[in-house]
C-alpha cells in the first residue's frame, strides 16, 4: 500500500501520506478497542445493577408475601370468632326455644294456647301470661332469625375479605 502511494504522489510526499493513513487507521483501531472495552466495562456493571435490583425486588415480594399472609391469618381468625360466636348465640336460642316447647307441652293451657289474639290464647299459662310467653316467643324467634342473617352477612364479608386478598373467588 506504501508502494502504490508513493508512486502516485511521489516518494516523499507518499510516504507521508502513507504515514499518516497508517497513524489514523491505527487510532481507528484504537478506539474501537478502548470502546469495547469500555462496552465490556459497562456491560458488567449493568449485570451488577441488575442482580442488586432483582435481590431487592425479592425482599420486597417476600415482605409483601407475609404481609399478606399475616393479613389472611387474621381475616380468617376474625371470621372463626365471628361464626362461633353467632353458632352460640344460635345455640342458646335453640335451647329457649326447646325449653319453652317442653314448657308448653308440660302445661295443658300453654299447649292449647293459639296465637296471640286468639280465643284459646286468654287461658292459664302457669305462673305466666300467655300473651307474654308468645311475645317472648315472637321476640326469640326473631332473633334467631336475625342472627342468622347475621351469620350470613358475616360469611359472604368474610368471603369477600378472603376473594379480594388472595384475588380469585372460591
Amino acid at each position: 500500500m506504501i508502494s502504490l502511494i508513493e508512486a502516485v504522489f511521489g516518494s516523499k510526499i507518499g510516504r507521508i501520506i502513507a504515514e499518516i493513513v497508517l497513524a489514523l487507521i491505527a487510532t481507528a483501531a484504537l478506539v474501537l478497542h478502548f470502546e469495547h472495552k469500555g462496552a465490556a466495562a459497562e456491560l458488567g456493571r449493568l449485570k451488577a445493577s441488575s442482580t442488586e435490583l432483582i435481590e431487592k425486588v425479592r425482599a420486597a415480594n417476600d415482605a409483601d408475601t407475609k404481609q399478606y399472609q399475616a393479613a389472611v391469618a387474621a381475616s380468617q381468625e376474625k371470621a372463626n370468632a365471628a361464626i362461633a360466636a353467632r353458632a352460640t348465640l344460635q345455640s342458646q336460642l335453640a335451647n329457649s326455644v326447646r325449653q319453652f316447647d317442653a314448657y308448653r307441652h308440660s302445661h295443658p293451657a300453654v299447649a292449647g294456647a293459639g296465637g296471640p289474639g286468639s280465643a284459646a290464647g286468654s287461658g292459664e299459662c302457669g305462673s305466666q301470661d300467655c300473651g307474654a310467653v308468645a311475645e317472648g316467643l315472637a321476640v326469640r324467634g326473631n332473633e334467631l332469625a336475625g342472627s342468622l342473617g347475621a351469620v350470613s352477612a358475616d360469611l359472604q364479608s368474610c368471603q369477600r375479605e378472603r376473594d379480594a386478598l388472595t384475588g380469585e373467588p372460591k
